[in-house]
């Protein structure tokens, strides 16, 4: 069972996975309209860590509730969605709408 301090760690750790693969994906594309749209893209997943950061700073010891609620409404959810970036291949995309 995770805690909401786990679910928080969790949260931070998928942004920074995501900033990663962004951050790598700007290697790969040549693109000015998709290497700016992947910037953003990843200047946005380092926003969400720090708001994140800052939600997990501010638990108080009565969260309790939440470490027991929180596991469930998190598998409904996401079922058995994967949250994985790592399928998509960057340099194959030559432009977005």
């Amino acid at each position: 069972m995770f805690t909401l301090n786990d679910l928080f760690d969790i949260a931070i750790k998928m942004e920074e996975n995501g900033r990663s693969v962004y951050l790598n994906a700007l290697k790969q594309t040549h693109n000015r309209e998709i290497e700016s749209l992947v910037q953003w893209m990843a200047d946005e997943e380092k926003r969400h860590k720090s708001w994140f950061q800052e939600q997990k700073g501010r638990l108080s010891t009565g969260s309790r509730d939440l470490d027991v609620m929180l596991p469930g409404v998190i598998k409904e959810m996401m079922g058995d969605n994967s949250l994985s970036l790592s399928e998509l291949d960057f340099s194959k995309i030559t432009r977005f709408c």
